[in-house]
């Protein structure tokens, strides 16, 4: 769509563009970064990248194996901190190529239902779960009407606590 800008992900100079992107991050002080795709993601269609990690056309596994290919490498230069990996759109899959991440990796999870965790949990994320509760934030509503009770509030909560997610964060203004 106009004004999407999709990098092509094969290429070298944007792998390493994405690596710094997070060591500029870890200079800055953060102990923990995000890394994921963006709203309406769009593989890159030239040959290079439709040869990529021998995955074909999957760009679910391409992102996922470069994902996991930039969380190892922040680990061994910054084994102390997080990369948060996001489990969205195209990445709400799991991983086929591979069945574990660096123990420098965390989830970023969009969907926070006890199914979606409980196979997340199954795959295994070293530092836990982290999400953003965009149910809980007044999307298409003005902002001043409540949409949930602090009841379910507290419950979500709890649950997600139980599930190791350590952090929660809003999506939206």
């Amino acid at each position: 769509s106009q004004g999407q800008i999709q990098f092509c992900a094969s290429n070298t100079e944007v792998q390493e563009m994405l690596y710094q992107d997070l060591v500029t991050h870890f200079e800055a002080g953060f102990k923990n970064v995000d890394l994921g795709q963006p709203d309406g993601f769009r593989g890159c269609e030239c040959e290079a990248c439709t040869k990529l990690y021998d995955t074909g056309s999957d760009w679910s596994e391409k992102v996922w194996i470069l994902h996991r290919n930039l969380a190892e490498r922040a680990y061994k230069d910054y084994p102390d901190r997080i990369v948060t990996i996001s489990v969205y759109a195209i990445t709400e899959t799991l991983p086929k190529t591979f069945n574990s991440f660096p123990p420098n990796v965390q989830l970023g999870l969009c969907g926070t239902s006890d199914a979606e965790i409980a196979e997340w949990q199954k795959f295994g994320a070293p530092q836990g779960f982290s999400t953003y509760l965009y149910y809980w934030c007044p999307n298409m509503m003005p902002r001043y009407f409540p949409m949930r009770t602090p009841l379910y509030v507290e419950n979500a909560a709890k649950r997600l606590m139980a599930a190791k997610v350590h952090s929660i964060s809003r999506d939206g203004n």
